[in-house]
């Protein structure tokens, strides 16, 4: 039927694109330029609000937490050169969202629906190519190393499955002691135990299955899941919680991006200068610029700007030299300006250059992922 699929032609190259109506507001490449691209939503659903909820494939994969309802969407964050552009929700940036569209129910003693999938990077087959595109194809990785693609024989499905029961645990877990079997850490103990994972963690009915990747050399998968936590104050925010298998390993909630995001160790770090230096795995968008003039030396100054979330403003700012070791580190791993990508790095307050101007200033950059 008409009404079941969306077309629209790619904004960067012009191809059309043909995708099922569950995959309103999912985000994937696209398949001639591989440009990330977001597939739109109809006007029939679109709500008299910022942030309108998309079109969700059916709930799948029953976990339990309380009665509260689900939470409205996440949401699409506008931006510009000069200001903030348009953040582009990817956790990494030579990772393309496969767009599983699984729904983690935090409710008890339901069954198990069957896993739901819109996969908008799995699209070419509905594709017509117009005759004069403005940009070439864009090579194609190899299988055997291609993140999207999950190894030969592999239940993808029970992989989720798998990695959302773990999160529910992790979910529902009052203690530090129930979570340590459940996750991965490079934090020291007495830091967790100050953490917000060493009591109850207030979060939503729901959780979404966002992305899946696959490590083929070091033998790991991600799953990432996007949910709502509440805060302390009022209100809630949406958060990225991504959860690893290692080989048979049973799966473990990489819990050090969730203290540096929800847990507010970036936004410390960032609120006061401090003598130490500090490896973040948070939420950056780079810009080969610098608008702030109270920063010395701003002409010659590039931007990162960082976020708790992939769609939340930014928490603060961090610089780097136009020429230096981190700008080339960053084109060296394909950084793609004003996009956001998950990123880990290492943050320090610069005091020296204006001992009157302290600023944070980015020392290296060891990924645009999260998997150091």
């Amino acid at each position: 039927m008409e009404n079941d699929h969306l077309r629209f032609a790619c904004p960067s190259c012009g191809t059309n694109l043909t995708l099922p109506a569950a995959a309103a507001g999912v985000e994937g490449p696209c398949p001639q330029c591989q440009s990330v691209i977001r597939a739109p939503r109809p006007l029939a659903v679109r709500l008299e609000v910022p942030d309108p909820e998309p079109v969700r494939a059916r709930p799948a994969v029953t976990i339990y937490h309380g009665p509260a309802p689900a939470p409205a969407g996440s949401g699409v964050v506008k931006a510009g050169k000069q200001a903030s552009l348009k953040r582009n929700s990817a956790i990494g940036a030579s990772v393309v969202l496969i767009g599983v569209a699984t729904w983690i129910m935090l409710s008890p003693g339901k069954e198990k629906a069957p896993l739901a999938s819109v996969p908008l990077a799995d699209a070419s087959s509905n594709v017509s190519h117009p005759q004069s595109s403005a940009l070439p194809k864009a090579p194609a990785l190899d299988p055997a190393l291609d993140p999207r693609i999950p190894p030969e024989g592999m239940d993808v499905r029970g992989l989720i499955q798998e990695s959302a029961d773990v999160l529910k645990n992790f979910l529902l877990a009052e203690t530090l002691a129930e979570r340590l079997p459940l996750i991965e850490t490079k934090t020291p103990r007495e830091e967790l135990e100050a953490s917000v994972i060493a009591g109850p963690i207030p979060s939503r009915q729901r959780f979404q299955s966002m992305e899946v990747r696959f490590d083929k050399v070091g033998g790991a998968s991600d799953v990432i899941f996007l949910g709502e936590f509440e805060l302390p104050t009022a209100g809630a925010e949406s958060h990225v919680v991504m959860v690893r298998k290692r080989g048979t390993q049973v799966p473990k909630v990489i819990v050090d991006p969730f203290l540096d995001g929800y847990g507010g160790r970036l936004r410390k770090f960032a609120a006061a200068p401090a003598d130490s230096q500090r490896t973040f795995q948070v939420i950056a968008s780079f810009f080969d610029f610098c608008n702030d003039s109270d920063i010395p030396n701003a002409a010659s100054k590039y931007t990162a700007k960082l976020s708790e979330a992939a769609g939340r403003p930014e928490v603060a700012e961090a610089y780097f030299a136009a020429v230096s070791p981190v700008k080339e580190r960053l084109e060296k791993l394909g950084v793609r300006y004003g996009h956001s990508t998950g990123v880990t790095f290492a943050l320090r307050w610069n005091t020296e250059d204006d001992p009157a101007k302290p600023f944070l200033e980015v020392v290296s950059v060891q990924a645009l992922d999260w998997n150091d």
